[in-house]
């Protein structure tokens, strides 16, 4: 009886802190009539700088109070927005329609910046959604503030408006497009205010890209939008992670089943998401790189070759060759425990190694990284199979690529227990991969190099976040 009222004081204090979250947010918001957004969440409609504007809050809001910011299209193919308003994000959105992400559009989104984050105590850093023409104003924005941007999706998005809607000189949106940007078809050629010009803000900054598009696109082609930004973004060492549908058209947008985007935007604005788990272990090293007060000493346990892993020391700034102490007795700031695929070490050796590490360095970050194993990435897609033509449904003409929950693999499941236990951040680098691969994102051939490139990528993200 004790145990079940103890459980409802918790569970009544969650909801009251939740409400009170939600409640001076709302209290923030100009006259608002409110409403629900997928029947399942408050929505609250005002106007703000002389149109029109929405936020959607979450049942149990992250007290971080990050957001998600969508461009346009508003409530099209939202799995995205649901899911991660479930994860205790909010949800926001402003007009700027017909403006195609020019300069007035960008002074718009720099005031609904100011609000949410000074009068709503918003975090920092949202990331943002662009679908179709609103990869437009993501961008636009992205590279006038890198510094207020944590993570990017676009959606099949416009690059260029010389593709689109400047392509086609009669249409209304490229007479109201030139309009907007005070120019005529002649200044074309030289316009230089597109998503895929001037990138080397983005690119210091390093704000993460993920771009879902439909191959076979012909009101947005690919290879005069995505194509040619990720070219030059990578160029300037941008990062830009791309899933191809094969044979999609411009629609349908997005995924039905959205997990592979909500766990990239959690990754880079939360630094935690299905794969990448964080228990606060690595908080000590990220306060030592914020002071930059000394170099941070490194060291690797387990098994693997930690020239693998350059990733991580390129996020630690470090320029001295990290140490390798096989048993964990070492004096470290950060310990990274590596289990190579062919060392994959069991519960009573790797928890001997904990024990060891908390010893020699009590304080230390401990990073646990799982293998990428080619069999273990087998058995977590299981029955799935990769996204392809076939999949896509007459009705709908969308890929179906839900499949089953992954099944959690008993060695990764003990030794999870393990990183509870001793309070280490742990990545698992087959359970990223197998998502990966279910959506064409490697081949066969390209295996070991995809399984390194993963563990940088989530590592380098959860010690910068």
């Amino acid at each position: 009886m004790k145990k079940f009222l103890c459980f409802l004081l918790l569970f009544a204090g969650a909801a009251l802190a939740a409400a009170g979250v939600n409640e001076s947010v709302v209290n923030a918001l100009p006259k608002y009539s409110k409403g629900r957004f997928a029947d399942e969440f408050d929505r609250y409609d005002f106007q703000f700088d002389g149109t029109s504007a929405l936020m959607v809050v979450p049942n149990k809001p992250d007290p971080a109070k990050p957001w998600i910011w969508r461009a346009r299209f508003f409530g099209h193919q939202a799995q995205t927005d649901v899911w991660m308003l479930r994860r205790g994000y909010y949800l926001v959105y402003i007009n700027v329609g017909n403006l195609y992400g020019n300069r007035q559009a960008v002074e718009r989104w720099n005031k609904f910046y100011d609000f949410l984050t000074e009068k709503c105590g918003f975090s920092r850093r949202p990331v943002l959604e662009g679908m179709s023409r609103g990869g437009l104003i993501v961008f636009n924005w992205a590279k006038q503030n890198p510094d207020k941007c944590a993570a990017v999706y676009v959606d099949a998005p416009v690059c260029d408006i010389r593709s689109w809607p400047c392509r086609n000189e009669n249409s209304k949106d490229s007479k109201r497009c030139l309009a907007a940007y005070g120019i005529s078809r002649a200044d074309l050629a030289g316009f230089r205010g597109n998503p895929i010009d001037d990138l080397q803000s983005m690119a210091k900054a390093r704000i993460p890209v993920l771009a879902v598009c439909g191959v076979s696109d012909t009101v947005v082609p690919m290879k005069d939008n995505i194509v040619v930004f990720a070219a030059r973004y990578q160029a300037l060492g941008g990062k830009v992670r791309s899933v191809n549908k094969p044979g999609n058209q411009h629609h349908p947008h997005s995924l039905l089943d959205p997990s592979l985007i909500v766990n990239f935007l959690e990754l880079y604005s939360r630094g935690s998401n299905d794969y990448a788990v964080s228990r606060g272990s690595l908080d000590v090293v990220k306060k030592l790189l914020a002071s930059g007060s000394r170099k941070i000493v490194v060291g690797y346990a387990g098994g693997g070759d930690v020239k693998n892993y350059s990733g991580i020391d390129r996020a630690l700034k470090y320029r001295q060759y990290p140490q390798y102490f096989g048993e964990g007795k070492g004096k470290a700031d950060l310990y990274v425990v590596t289990c190579d695929r062919n060392n994959f070490p069991e519960a009573d050796a790797l928890e001997k190694l904990l024990q060891n590490i908390r010893k020699s360095s009590p304080a230390a970050g401990i990073l646990l990284i799982y293998p990428g194993d080619e069999a273990l990435v087998k058995e977590y897609i299981g029955t799935a199979v990769p996204i392809n033509r076939n999949m896509i449904t007459a009705r709908v003409r969308h890929f179906d690529n839900r499949r089953p929950e992954f099944k959690a693999n008993a060695r990764i499941a003990a030794m999870e227990k393990l990183a509870e236990k001793y309070g280490c951040d742990s990545i698992d680098v087959s359970r990223d991969l197998a998502e990966r691969k279910l959506h064409l994102e490697f081949s066969d051939s390209e295996f070991a190099k995809a399984a390194y490139k993963v563990a940088n990528e989530n590592a380098a993200a959860m010690l910068a976040k």
